[in-house]
């Protein structure tokens, strides 16, 4: 892999279902931010944990890689994990553009609505089929 400093990578996190997002820095290391860590500089090795880390394309709007390296290298030792307002992927997309955004959140989330959905439907249609009625009861 050709990475530099700047450059956004992502890591499958399997316990979680979700990518675990980093930026790039020197000798091969990576910035990020997680639960009980905050931001701190980690080897290749403890953000990978042994799986395949991907390059993520910059996009247009995104800041030079040197101003990404630095934003992400001032912000070590911070703690103010959340995984609504500010995880990973929030971290990265504001040391890429001033946009802390995760859209991962917001599509966990909507599918999480959905699933609630269903299943609130599903109950109230088997309370109707089964439930049954109160004909023929002994009062």
């Amino acid at each position: 892999m050709n990475a530099y400093p700047g450059m956004v990578v992502k890591v499958w996190s399997r316990g979680k279902g979700v990518f675990h997002f980093g930026i790039m820095s020197y000798d091969y290391h990576v910035i990020d931010h997680a639960p009980r860590k905050g931001t701190a500089l980690r080897t290749w090795e403890e953000f990978s944990e042994g799986e395949e880390v991907k390059i993520v394309p910059s996009k247009s709007g995104d800041f030079d890689s040197d101003v990404i390296h630095q934003r992400a290298l001032n912000s070590i030792g911070k703690s103010n994990y959340s995984i609504s307002e500010a995880n990973c992927e929030h971290f990265v997309n504001w040391c890429s553009r001033d946009r802390a955004e995760s859209p991962q959140i917001k599509e966990k989330v909507g599918e999480f609505a959905l699933a609630t959905a269903i299943g609130v439907g599903l109950v109230a249609l088997a309370s109707a089929f089964f439930g049954g009625d109160d004909e023929g009861e002994a009062a």
